[in-house]
């Protein structure tokens, strides 16, 4: 009985994050022979540990942490096998993940009918995990949907509303959460031109370049044609402007197969108080539209061009869907 409430808690969650971390929650209060768990993702050509139960507690590191020497044994073994053991360790491939997934258990004694449960638990995992990514994610680009995007604005409103009644009794404050808005220049002439099956590998190959730049922590979204949002997480207003410059510059150098160089604007907003997401997304639109008004290929703050007189903070566009 216990083990069915815990699987009808995971089917609650909405996202592929809070499942992984039910599942180990799960993992670790259900089986009493299970000492340790680990969830090891296969990036940037090794395995790391993305998140960790050991003795009753969850770790959930913003950092990927590189997995031990017996533990990138077991991942490959499980790769190749589906599972694999070694002494009191087991693995199992989770399937239908990218990037490549493994789970770890330390399990002393577990018997066959715990086996059982255990592998009933995690292909139900599996499962909703798939049913997840199909419904939160764009299906040409893999990242996160419109869907997700408002739910995600939401969450980051309520954490600065949060932050910013607690920080002064923190020892280390949190930093703000930043949304901007991505649109590729003159791409309506990529399609006009080459197609749009063509212009679709453009919109491919800019949403991996944006998975390679950005943090696991930070959350990428294909928002619609050609525009792409992205949420910085807990980042000074300096480091976000950096981070937000070199994925600009990174877009003008990359050389394109038949095109050459691609530019994108860029417009941002910190996450603060607006009351909703709508005024969130009105904020970075408007800074976007600025940039497309003069000269394109560039990165604009709105709160900089507000207070420069550029625009007027009570002014709308009418409308976020400009391009």
């Amino acid at each position: 009985m216990q083990i069915l409430e815990a699987v009808e808690s995971i089917s609650r969650q909405r996202s592929i994050e809070t499942v992984e971390l039910a599942l180990l929650q799960t993992l670790g209060d259900n089986f009493s022979e299970i000492t340790e768990a680990e969830l090891l993702t296969y990036e940037l050509d090794q395995w790391w540990i993305s998140i960790s139960w050991a003795e009753g507690r969850l770790q959930n590191s913003k950092a990927l942490q590189p997995a031990s020497d017996i533990h990138k044994r077991l991942a490959d073994a499980a790769m190749a096998n589906t599972e694999a053991h070694d002494q009191d360790f087991q693995a199992f491939k989770l399937e239908h993940q990218e990037p490549a997934q493994v789970l770890i258990l330390r399990a002393i004694n577990l018997d066959e009918a715990g086996q059982r449960a255990l592998a009933s638990v995690i292909k139900i995992v599996e499962n909703f995990s798939q049913l997840l990514r199909e419904k939160n994610c764009d299906r040409l680009t893999g990242l996160l949907n419109r869907h997700q995007l408002e739910e995600s604005i939401l969450h980051a409103l309520s954490v600065a509303q949060e932050s910013e009644q607690h920080n002064a009794q923190r020892r280390h404050a949190r930093h703000p959460d930043w949304l901007a808005i991505l649109d590729i220049d003159h791409f309506k002439q990529v399609n006009d031109i080459f197609g749009h099956l063509f212009g679709d590998e453009v919109l491919l190959r800019v949403s991996q370049l944006m998975v390679d730049c950005f943090r696991r922590e930070d959350k990428l979204f294909r928002y619609g044609g050609e525009e792409f949002v992205l949420i910085l997480m807990d980042l000074p207003q300096h480091e976000a402007e950096i981070v937000l410059e070199r994925f600009r510059e990174q877009m003008a150098t990359n050389i394109f197969p038949q095109l050459g160089h691609i530019t994108l604007s860029i417009g941002f907003t910190r996450i603060a108080a607006q009351g909703s997401d709508s005024a969130v997304l009105g904020e970075a639109d408007r800074a976007l539209y600025w940039a497309k008004q003069h000269g394109r290929n560039r990165c604009i703050n709105y709160a900089a061009l507000v207070e420069q007189g550029q625009l007027d903070a009570h002014a709308t566009n009418g409308s976020i869907d400009l391009f």
